[in-house]
């Protein structure tokens, strides 16, 4: 049977917590924090998606909550039809048919409430297929 010295033990040792510690470093997430009055926030490169679908005169959710500076894609599939995600306030026009998912951003630089509408004449409640997206302070 081979015995390992204690130069050999402290070797080993060393190289399984130089290893630990490169792994642990490997999956640390990154975050900057920043501190806003007596509040802490931390900001993380990540957008944030929201699945919404767009089915016969209907969006759901129709109401989009989101912060102002927030990284947010909507995530928008047509169920049945053809149809679109409009708002002239936000600059977006992305349509959607089908069986489709699209992904797109949603600009959040400015606060506010702004309508959004399908633009493509899909029956008779057409009118009636719109909704908002909140960007608050």
């Amino acid at each position: 049977m081979m015995h390992a010295s204690k130069f050999d033990r402290k070797i080993i040792t060393g190289l399984l917590l130089l290893s630990v510690l490169i792994s642990a470093g490997c999956v640390a997430k990154e975050t900057n924090s920043s501190v806003s009055g007596d509040k802490t926030t931390s900001a993380i490169s990540e957008k944030r998606t929201i699945a919404m679908s767009a089915d016969t005169w209907v969006f759901t959710p129709n109401v989009v909550r989101v912060k102002k500076g927030e990284q947010v894609q909507i995530e928008l599939t047509g169920v049945r039809g053809k149809h679109s995600f409009t708002s002239t306030d936000l600059a977006l026009n992305v349509p959607v048919e089908a069986g489709q998912t699209v992904t797109f951003d949603v600009p959040t630089d400015k606060a506010g409430t702004f309508e959004f509408r399908c633009r493509v004449p899909c029956g008779p409640g057409h009118q009636d297929m719109v909704g908002q997206v909140v960007i608050e302070e």
